[in-house]
């Protein structure tokens, strides 16, 4: 039981760092590019070696976090997988939804609307911005440690 919990882990790990190569190739570095990278076949070939080395910079990313997760453990990685996984559904529920139930939407309003719930996801979730912390702050019932 504990391999097959191991395997789809590792499995479910592997599919992220695939989808986030594919994702910075072909959406990011593809459209930023243009045609400096060729037309055709020539383009495509370029993108799938940019493909590989993104694949390989994220490994060695990979493993030096968990490498630094194991002599300094504070951060889960489910944690990280969970995080990104909710940072990557608010950044493509609005176009889904836009391109389901709209038509003609301005890309750049779609484009916006994904970065800012992305911005909002991660500010909510790093800055500790949660509704009881509002209420202290309005009723100035300060946390002990946030004290001077």
């Amino acid at each position: 039981m504990l391999l097959g919990l191991l395997s789809a882990g590792l499995s479910t790990l592997e599919g992220l760092i695939q989808s986030l190569s594919t994702t910075i190739t072909a959406d990011l570095i593809g459209h930023l590019t243009g045609n400096r990278l060729g037309d055709g076949e020539q383009r495509l070939r370029r993108l799938a070696w940019l493909n590989k080395g993104i694949i390989v910079a994220l490994a060695a990313v990979s493993i030096l976090w968990s490498y630094d997760q194991l002599l300094h453990p504070n951060l889960s990685v489910a944690i990280l997988a969970q995080n990104g996984v909710y940072a990557f559904f608010s950044a493509a529920f609005v176009p889904v939804l836009f391109c389901i139930f709209f038509k003609n939407t301005p890309v750049r309003a779609v484009a916006a609307a994904s970065v800012t719930a992305v911005v909002v996801h991660f500010a909510v979730y790093y800055g500790d911005l949660r509704p009881t912390r509002a209420a202290r702050c309005a009723t100035r019932q300060w946390p002990r440690h946030w004290r001077y």
